[in-house]
């Protein structure tokens, strides 16, 4: 039997990484959930995410960034966050496409992006992982979160997809899915 390899984790870490670094300086194109071509600000300083997944992993790779919740955490994880993390403005009401009168909190909140890890489509800019193999999101909730990292990293920190996103996810679909991308495949992922 083969000793499991260590490369997702490392991914992981990297997807981690690249989301501390700098921020790019120059704007990518992004096809947004409702299949929009959208530019990804050049700079992100406000993000929220429509759902307890995306959430929690903004806040792990990019807290300064949490522009609001979408829930409070109970008080007894209050401890475990740093204080200005604790009372984040919650959304209460998050967008629907059928009614705009949902959309007056999150735009009141002047975010530079909204990532949503389902199928919503609102007002602004409303970017949803890749869903090829499988959805990088929390559907079904497995490894397919993996690539989802390095995405995230660089969509909350507005950097454009680049050869090395290209290679690490790459090497994390061979990886997991025994699979190398094609170049025109990796354009799929990601709308390029």
């Amino acid at each position: 039997m083969r000793p499991p390899s260590a490369t997702p984790c490392r991914l992981a870490a990297l997807a981690a990484w690249a989301c501390v670094v700098g921020v790019a300086e120059a704007q990518t194109v992004f096809k947004d959930d409702a299949g929009r071509s959208v530019v990804l600000p050049a700079s992100v300083d406000r993000v929220f995410a429509a759902g307890a997944p995306a959430e929690i992993l903004l806040y792990t790779l990019a807290p300064e960034k949490l522009a609001g919740r979408n829930h409070q955490p109970p008080a007894a994880a209050l401890p475990f966050m740093p204080p200005e993390y604790r009372a984040l403005r919650q959304v209460v009401n998050l967008p629907d496409r059928d009614d705009p009168k949902y959309d007056a909190e999150l735009l009141a909140l002047d975010v530079d992006v909204y990532v949503d890890y389902g199928t919503i489509d609102a007002a602004g800019h409303v970017y949803a992982p890749p869903d090829l193999p499988f959805n990088w999101g929390p559907r079904p909730p497995s490894v397919n979160r993996m690539p989802s990292l390095i995405w995230l990293a660089y969509v909350a920190r507005g950097r454009p997809f680049d050869d090395e996103f290209r290679e690490d996810v790459s090497r994390l679909f061979a990886a997991l899915y025994h699979v190398t991308p094609t170049a025109a495949q990796l354009e799929q992922l990601t709308g390029d």
